[in-house]
């Protein structure tokens, strides 16, 4: 009777006990130089770098990859006509990934919410990670640490046991007879492979564009090799025009008619008498482009002209939207 009392005692027990894990988690680095990235996936921009043993708030939990608050030594970039004395002007601002529109965003700020500005280039202003930035590492670099686990009682019904009668055999129990047992034969064991090594070391961010005109030398095939540099990549650049000069052309986005080797999939039209006019193609980040289709603007950027088309191609540095606030620049 005593031995069902301490059972059901046991039972009670473990039933009272539930498991709550409300907090964020927090995620120790385990290598030196760990990149932060713009997004989930080596093909982002890399933003900062974590060193060994440093400590990350994480926010989300992916299959590869964690969204963390990034530390405060990372450097963001702002435009800067959007900021003056350290406080937001327009509403929705972009914070990038580096200093220009082609550049990830990795957080918004709202008007004259506050920012620190630690350096002023050119257009761009770099700032300290503001609140509501996010940035990405991998999973295989850190140990993820789980936040306090929490213990609340719950009260759970139990069910009392039933004493069950037993019979007592007086008959004598026949006992096999021994078997000699046999040996399993060794199964060879395969060595472990380890696992190829992620990447930690530093990753250099695209070259901003000069102000200066891009001189273009163009190698026996007739690709430049500058072209990867300058946003013009796998084109035939033209020779007999000037390369990189830096322009500024007005009208409104559209998508490009397809044309057999069209450069880029968007251009810039101008109307006359109700007619449109290619101006130039606009070759730039999809992301940041496409929803400025069919708005009107002025795009100032880089000029290159490629063999076979009609039209130049303009790698932009700076877009204004026509009858919009600054505040998605």
């Amino acid at each position: 009777m005593k031995l069902m009392r301490a059972a059901l005692f046991m039972v009670l027990v473990l039933s009272l006990l539930v498991i709550d894990a409300g907090a964020k988690s927090k995620a120790k680095v385990l290598a030196d130089r760990v990149n932060l990235r713009a997004g989930p996936g080596l093909k982002w921009e890399t933003v900062g770098q974590a060193a060994v043993d440093d400590v990350l708030l994480v926010v989300k939990i992916e299959k590869e990859w964690m969204k963390i608050v990034p530390p405060d030594d990372v450097d963001m970039w702002i435009y800067g006509d959007l900021v003056k004395q350290g406080v937001v002007q327009g509403a929705s601002v972009n914070i990038r990934a580096g200093a220009g529109i082609n550049y990830t965003v990795v957080g918004k700020l709202n008007k004259d919410d506050d920012v620190e500005v630690r350096e002023a280039k050119g257009e761009w202003l770099r700032v300290a990670p503001p609140k509501g930035s996010y940035l990405w590492i991998s999973r295989s670099l850190v140990d993820l640490d789980g936040p306090p686990k929490k213990i609340k009682p719950v009260r759970v019904p139990v069910t009392p046991l039933i004493p069950v009668k037993t019979t007592v055999i007086e008959e004598p129990v026949k006992w096999a007879e021994p078997v000699e047992p046999k040996v399993a034969k060794p199964v060879p064991i395969e060595p472990i492979k380890q696992a190829k090594p992620v990447e930690t070391a530093a990753v250099r961010p695209p070259p901003l564009p000069s102000d200066e005109p891009m001189p273009v030398k163009t190698n026996v095939s007739g690709t430049s090799d500058e072209s990867k540099k300058t946003g013009v990549e796998g084109l035939t650049i033209d020779t007999s025009h000037e390369q990189g000069r830096t322009v500024t052309y007005k009208g409104a986005l559209k998508k490009a008619s397809f044309v057999w080797r069209r450069p880029s999939k968007l251009c810039l039209v101008r109307y006359d008498e109700g007619k449109a006019a290619t101006v130039c193609y606009v070759k730039g980040n999809p992301e940041t482009l496409k929803p400025l289709v069919g708005r009107s603007m002025t795009v100032h950027g880089k000029e290159y002209w490629v063999k076979g088309v009609r039209y130049p191609v303009v790698v932009p540095v700076r877009v204004v939207v026509a009858a919009q606030s600054d505040g998605g620049r």
